[in-house]
């Protein structure tokens, strides 16, 4: 069992503190002076790790300003994880090796898997896995991909880690905005079952659940900030505020 606080949330982006490794999420960025005022905020954090839910340029040929823009508040081998949003259907293949060579060059930091898309990955004392569903914009990526079966199996026995499930899209009922239905159920059921928070994006604002039992049906364990992690617990946020706009 693991147990954590409500993190101290800062506007545009959220920081949680896993026993000494802090950890940004963010997503939704763009590429512009407001993602690099984002960046430079998680930078002034000490932050050890940034998970990037997806959209991470909206325009053509914006990949390269988008890694120059990690490397000028962050520095080339600061680990970054990225997962793929529907915006980066422009040029995902040159996004992609980034993604790739800035994991290769991080210390501490080793995935397996599609590394963006379908991957595991593990950070000092904390498991990541990444999936995509309900991506279709991109050819190469499968909105549907046994992505439930992929999280079970990855962590799959006990743990003493922290256990994080990343991906872009968004559920009508666990978010603020206007978003639709795009993943489906079984994803969170298969992070829930198994005590991992899930952090997302898409939708352009910041929202967490309490501790939840069951997803689907919003069951709630209870509203206190202090919550235990394990299987069959877990609560899911929404941090959408990278840069991009605020709804």
């Amino acid at each position: 069992m693991l147990h954590v606080c409500a993190a101290s949330f800062l506007l545009f982006f959220s920081t949680v503190t896993f026993s000494g490794t802090k950890v940004a999420f963010t997503g939704d960025q763009g590429t512009d002076e407001h993602a690099r005022a984002v960046l430079a905020m998680i930078a002034n954090e000490g932050t050890d790790l940034l998970l990037i839910q997806g959209d991470l340029g909206y325009d053509p040929f914006v990949a390269v300003r988008w890694e120059a823009n990690l490397t000028q508040a962050l520095g080339a081998d600061f680990p970054v994880l990225s997962v793929v949003g529907n915006h980066e259907n422009h040029e995902w293949d040159n996004y992609h090796d980034y993604i790739k060579q800035r994991v290769n060059r991080a210390s501490g930091l080793d995935c397996s898997g599609n590394v963006g898309v379908k991957a595991h990955c593990q950070f000092k004392n904390i498991e990541i896995v990444q999936v995509s569903p309900g991506i279709n914009e991109i050819d190469s990526v499968k909105p549907d991909d046994n992505y439930a079966q992929y999280i079970s199996d990855k962590f799959s026995g006990d743990s003493d880690k922290w256990r994080i499930c990343t991906w872009h899209k968004n559920m009508r009922a666990l978010q603020t905005g206007q978003k639709g239905n795009s993943t489906g159920w079984d994803v969170y059921r298969s992070c829930l079952n198994v005590g991992a928070m899930v952090a997302v994006a898409h939708e352009h604002a910041y929202s967490r659940t309490h501790l939840m039992s069951n997803f689907e049906n919003q069951s709630v364990v209870h509203q206190n900030s202090e919550m235990t992690l394990e299987a069959g617990k877990s609560f899911m946020f929404v941090s959408g505020l990278g840069g991009r706009s605020v709804r």
